[in-house]
Parts: structure tokens; C-alpha cells; sequence
């Protein structure tokens, strides 16, 4: 333990401190020059970590990576930009006519908005799946183009039909004629399809018909998968018509006085109750006077580079749009330059 004489500089500065935290108190500064004191000793404490940090750390340390490492990288990166330039979308042949592919390309874009995108796209912004739908459907439409002009069109219409329709006027005079009126007649008992006595026989038959229409229509990869089959075929039977059904024959009048104009009024109102046509309010824009035939040329190469871009995300096309959209701005620059100078001229006119 100490002595108390040994220390007289610590009793000195103790003695001091004692004294002056006294006055202080006594003359109501003590909490200033506590508060002072204190943030000039976190100062002094902040700035002597800071210079001491910036003594001890050395040069930032940038780890290298394994040369094969880096190879399997760049192979990767190779591969996904392979991947993407394969998935893009040949240009696609016209199958039919080009005013009929327009025609029918609307329609299965509206097909794909109303069935698929309304639960899609809640779920992915990824279009990949949209596209692949729809070229599949192309392809069916294909299959059955091909097949259709195989046929022999004149003997199909003046055979096979009229013999169907022969038939099917026949069933219908059966069914209405009376069971008790001559039993002796063999002809005259109708005897209906097994598949038609009721809905679960029904059912079963359009499953039937459907998973054979799909094995030929689709094409080998999913018409051989027995889960995409299953699927397609159950969204075609498990459409519920019931309704549109019953709201079309109470709509169409006594078939003894139906025309084909009320048949098609009949069928157009029904179709308006359950698939109402929805409208879009499109604002009509004045022609700019100085836009021409060239500047119209000009955007659809610019807008086709585009798409091509958004498609392929390589950096070659994206150069190439570049320059599509510097040609379409320099020439509308031109262009204008030409009206107002022409239109300048005539305001002013000779001197």
C-alpha cells in the first residue's frame, strides 16, 4: 500500500480538480464545463482512433480469382448468352393467307390475355411461356391446314356431308314420330347413341374424342406426355356451357320461323351476355406536317431492331438499335429543318 507523502503531484492535481469543481458549483457553471470537457475528450478520442486506423490498415486486399475459376465463369456467361440468342423466335411462316394468319393471330392473342395471362402474370413477368403456348397453337393450326387440303373437297361436300345430313334428318324425323303409332316398323324406333343418355356419358365420350384429337393435333413431345394430355383435355370437357346452352335456345325463336338473320341476331345477343366486347377510347393524333414516307420507314426498322434487342439482350443488337435511332432522329431533324425553312420562306416572301 502507498504512502501518503510519496504522491504530492496527484494530491496536487486532486487538490486543483476539488477546488475548481467547488467554484464551479458554487457559481452554477459546473454542468457547462462538465459538458465541455467531455465532448473535447470524445474529440480528442475520435480524432487519435482515426489517425491511429489509418496508420495500422494497408492497401485494400483484392482476392484474385482461380484462372479456372474464371474460365468456368466466362463458360457460363457464354452459355446463358447462347441460351438466350437460341430461344428467340424464327420469323414465323405464313401458314393459310396473310390477312387470315393476321385474323387468327388476333384471336389467339386475345385467347392467351382472357384464359392464360389473367393468372399469369400475377405470378412471372416472364413471357417465355406465352410465346411457347402460342407457337404450339400455331402448329396445330398447321397440322390441321395440312391435313385439310389433303381432303378431297368435292367428294367430302357431295358425299360424306349430305350422307351426315341424310342421316341426321332421318334420327330427327325418328325421334319425332310417334313410338305408338305402327310398331310393326323396325325404322321406326330411334334408338339413341349411348354416349348421349346422359351428361356423364357425354362427358366421358368428349374425353375420349379429345385425348385422341390431341395425340394427332399436338405435336410429339407433348402429344406423347400423358400429363399435358390429361390437362388440355380436361380444360376442353370441364368447360361448363350449360348456361350459354339453355340462354341460346331460349333465345332462338320456333325453328319453324327461324331465318338466318334471327338465328345470327339471336346468337349475337347471347354471345354479347357472356363475352362482352371490351372497349379502348383511342386518341386521334394530328399528322405532323413534316412527317413523310421515309421517317414511316425509318421507325419500323428502328422499332423491328428494337424487338430484337428486347429479345436477344446481346450487345450487337443493341449497337445496331443505336444506330437505327440515331438515323430516325437525325432524319426527323432534317426533315423539320426543311418545313420551317420552306415555311419561313413563304411567309416572308421576295423583297
Amino acid at each position: 500500500m502507498a504512502e501518503p507523502g510519496k504522491h504530492p503531484l496527484a494530491i496536487s492535481v486532486g487538490g486543483v480538480a476539488a477546488a475548481v469543481v467547488s467554484v464551479t458549483v458554487y457559481t452554477g457553471w459546473f454542468w457547462t464545463l462538465f459538458w465541455i470537457v467531455a465532448h473535447v475528450v470524445l474529440a480528442f478520442l475520435g480524432f487519435y482512433y482515426a489517425v491511429q486506423w489509418n496508420l495500422v490498415c494497408g492497401k485494400r486486399y483484392k482476392p484474385q480469382l482461380n484462372p479456372k475459376l474464371k474460365s468456368s465463369v466466362n463458360i457460363i456467361i457464354q452459355k446463358m448468352i447462347e441460351f438466350e440468342s437460341a430461344c428467340v423466335e424464327p420469323p414465323k411462316k405464313v401458314v393459310i393467307s396473310r390477312s387470315l394468319d393476321n385474323a387468327l393471330q388476333e384471336v389467339i392473342d386475345l385467347a392467351c390475355r382472357h384464359f392464360i395471362l389473367a393468372w399469369y402474370e400475377p405470378l412471372t413477368k416472364e413471357k417465355r411461356f406465352v410465346r411457347h403456348t402460342q407457337a404450339e397453337v400455331w402448329r396445330v393450326i398447321d397440322r390441321i391446314s395440312r391435313r385439310m387440303s389433303e381432303i378431297d373437297l368435292v367428294s367430302f361436300l357431295s358425299q360424306d356431308v349430305l350422307d351426315c345430313l341424310h342421316q341426321h334428318f332421318k334420327h330427327i324425323r325418328l325421334a319425332k314420330k310417334d313410338p305408338l303409332g305402327d310398331k310393326n316398323e323396325e325404322s321406326s324406333v330411334f334408338i339413341l347413341h349411348s354416349w348421349l343418355r346422359d351428361e356423364e356419358k357425354e362427358l366421358e365420350c368428349l374425353r375420349k374424342v379429345s385425348d385422341v384429337i390431341l395425340l394427332f393435333l399436338l405435336s410429339k413431345p407433348y402429344g406423347t406426355c400423358a400429363p399435358i394430355r390429361h390437362l388440355v383435355r380436361e380444360i376442353v370437357s370441364g368447360s361448363d356451357l350449360d348456361q350459354f346452352k339453355s340462354d341460346a335456345r331460349s333465345a332462338l325463336p320456333d325453328h319453324n320461323f327461324i331465318t338466318p338473320d334471327t338465328f345470327n341476331s339471336a346468337l349475337r345477343n347471347v354471345l354479347d351476355v357472356h363475352a362482352p366486347l371490351t372497349t379502348r377510347t383511342v386518341r386521334e393524333r394530328p399528322i405532323s406536317p413534316c412527317f413523310c414516307l421515309t421517317i414511316k420507314q425509318a421507325k419500323q426498322i428502328r422499332r423491328r431492331a428494337e424487338r430484337r434487342w428486347n429479345k436477344t439482350k446481346l450487345t450487337v443488337h443493341a449497337e445496331i438499335y443505336k444506330a437505327t435511332r440515331n438515323k430516325v432522329t437525325k432524319l426527323v431533324k432534317e426533315k423539320k429543318r426543311e418545313y420551317y425553312n420552306m415555311v419561313f420562306s413563304n411567309t416572308v416572301g421576295p423583297a
